[in-house]
Order: structure tokens, then sequence, then C-alpha cells
């Protein structure tokens, strides 16, 4: 939110960037107005339905940031303290990480496939400096993460988007780049599942070359192969292959797009309901999430019916609905419907508690974010939807 006297004296929004938010903020603290954060949910929207989409918008974010920087400098913009240049410039400086990662992700290839040194260190050098540095930097994330990210998701990200964020800020920084803006797609609904082989390819190649630099490397340690290289720096290169390809492999699925039926957003809820099913008559149960388009509906009931179609009644709303799926969870049915012919009342209901619930009641919802989970969590529903067919 902005004031009108505020954009008035700056010349109202900054144009000729793409994060034209950040560059009026920017300007509008050169003016000395006062900003504040206001540390609650005001406002919902939606993220990026596909890692192909998120790659959009990273890099247009990652763009608009150097346009920013060649336009107004924090360092060059008059009126900024101290404090405020050095946090702008770290806010810019992040988007060169993809250039750092890439690096990272290339050094032990370049030694090991290659020949081509990246590091001029020995063991006991690397236990002295970057042992400690690194242990405290993942100490340091999980305290400032708050357990909402781990330091191997963060890990994974970065390697997805780490090519596609490197080409952006070079292509920006030094071809000058001509990129229209690209607004990120929402609401996006598939029903089929497909690989994404144009975000997934950079990835294929840096992990083929891993392996490939891996097999040599083992092959020189046992002797298959005549080595060029002392045995400390390969023992070092091997291991940081090993980190590399671990979080390659698993950046390599981000490109596996499942599908998306739901047309709307679903957000969680515990309302208690009694159920009439046309076909079976009256049974009590809870919503477990829903929204204006259907829920998902856990039953208190052992009976292994075929339910179809029903009705249930919610401070005085009615809500009809087909069953479109069910199946057994703990010897009790859980089934998805999608409502049927909503009236104005009872649409209205509902937006009123999902979209336009007080930010004081609205809570986030928790999910595991360890990575172990994730995996379980997505081979039992890869294993689920096979049965199913």
């Amino acid at each position: 939110m902005f004031r009108r006297k505020a954009l008035d004296s700056v010349g109202g929004f900054a144009t000729g960037v793409i994060t034209e938010d950040m560059a009026t903020g920017m300007l509008l603290q050169a003016k000395k107005w006062d900003t504040g954060f206001v540390n609650e949910n005001l406002a919902s929207g939606l993220a990026p339905e596909t890692f192909g989409d998120l790659i959009k918008q990273r890099d247009r974010w990652a763009r608009g940031n150097i346009q920013v920087a060649k336009k107004w400098h924090p360092w060059r913009v008059k009126g900024l303290d101290l404090m405020q240049r050095v946090i702008y410039t770290d806010g810019i400086h992040y988007w060169f990480s993809g250039i750092y990662k890439l690096v990272f992700l290339l050094a032990p290839i370049l030694f090991l496939v290659f020949g081509q040194y990246s590091l001029q260190t020995s063991f006991s050098q690397i236990l002295i400096f970057w042992l400690p540095a690194f242990i405290a930097s993942q100490l340091t994330f999980n305290l400032v993460s708050e357990k909402k990210q781990t330091v191997m998701l963060s890990n994974i990200y970065e390697t997805a988007t780490a090519p596609f964020m490197a080409y952006g800020v070079f292509n920006e920084l030094f071809l000058k780049s001509k990129q229209k803006f690209a607004v990120t797609r929402k609401g996006v609904n598939s029903e089929d599942s497909f690989y994404n082989w144009r975000t997934a390819w950079p990835i294929i190649v840096l992990l083929v070359l891993s392996v490939l630099g891996l097999v040599r490397g083992i092959c020189f340690i046992f002797g298959i192969w005549a080595s060029p290289f002392p045995k400390e720096g390969i023992y070092i290169n091997i291991f940081w292959l090993i980190y590399n390809s671990f979080a390659l492999i698993l950046a390599s699925y981000l490109s596996n797009e499942r599908p998306r039926l739901r047309k709307s957003e679903r957000f969680q809820t515990e309302k208690s309901i009694v159920i009439s099913f046309y076909n079976s008559g009256q049974v009590q149960g809870h919503i477990l999430d829903w929204n204006e388009d259907g829920a998902r509906i856990a039953l208190m009931s052992q009976n292994k019916n075929n339910y179809t179609q029903g009705e249930f009644v919610i401070d005085g709303n009615q809500f009809k609905f087909n069953c479109v799926w069910q199946h057994q969870s703990m010897e009790k049915p859980i089934i998805g419907v999608t409502f049927d012919d909503l009236n104005l009342s009872a649409y209205e209901y509902i937006i009123e508690h999902t979209y336009a619930q007080s930010s004081t009641l609205y809570q986030n919802p928790q999910y595991s974010n360890q990575l172990w989970h994730i995996v379980v969590k997505w081979w039992v529903d890869t294993l689920r939807k096979r049965k199913a067919h």
C-alpha cells in the first residue's frame, strides 16, 4: 500500500524496470518516507503452477533487480542511509547466487572430467577453513528459517534454478536483454502428467557429467586408469560430486509435472456435518478441506457403501454434491465431492470462510518439509495412482 502523496513526491510508480514495486519503495525511502512491514496475512495469492512457470517468475524478478541496479544503484541514490544501501545491495546481490551455484556444480566436473583446476588447496586446509564455515551456515539457516525450510530442500531448489538464473542475470547484465514482461500463469489445470524436458535438460547434462566425473575419480583411486592428479584432490572432488549429484537427481524430478485437476485452491477446515446420501441414508462426518468447487470429507462410518450423491447443511446453507471418488483410510471412508448448483447464499458462505477469512483467524497449513517425508509421500501417491488405474 502506498500513500498517494508519497507516490506523487517521486513522480508515481517507477517505470522502465520489471520490479517496479522494489524500485518505488527504494525511491520513497530515499525521500525519507517511513515504511513499515506488517507481519500478518492481509492478502493471499496464487503461486506458479508448474516448475517452468516458477523459472519464468524467478527469471523476471532477477532481471528486474538487475535493471533497478543499473538505473538506480543503491549507492548512487541520494537520501538512503547506510543500512538501507547495504540491504538493497544484498537483495540485488542475491540474484547472482545462480552464477555462484553453477560454478559450484561445474568445478568438480572441470577437474575430474576435463582436468582443469578450480581450487588449489589441501585436505587439511579444507578442514580448517571450509568445514567450520559450512557447519556454521547450516546452523544459521536452521535458526533463521524457523523450521519453515530445510537446508537440503533449499539446496535442491537452488540447484534446479541455477542454470536459468545464471543465464537470466548474465543476459540482463551484459547483453542488454530486451525481453518482454511475461505474467506468470495461474490456475493451470491438466489431466495428464508429463516431463518437461525444456526445464530438465540443463540439470540432466550436469548430472551426466557429474556421474562421468565420479566414474573417472573412482577409476583413478583404484588404479584402473593412471591418475594425473594427487589423491587428496581426487578424494575432495569425489565427495563434492556425490553431494552435487544427490541434489541434481532430486532436482531432475521437479520437471515431472503431475496432473492438476482442481480448479481452485483448497482451504483446510474442521467443520462437522451430517450428510444425507440419496442412496444410503445419513452419515456423520467432517470436512477436511474445501473450496467453492468441492470438498474432501471424512465419514464417521465403517460401512463400505458406494456413495454417489447427497447433501448437507451448514448454518442454514444447503450444499448438494456429487461424489467423484472415495477410499478407505484407517477403516473409515474419505470421499471427494464436487458441489452441484450452489445457490448464492451457500457460495457466499464458502467465500467468507476461505478467501475472505480474517487474518486474525487464518492459520497457515502445517506441512512437513523433511525431505524423507516428501519422498515417501510422493512414492505412496504414485503407487496409489498406479493401483487405481
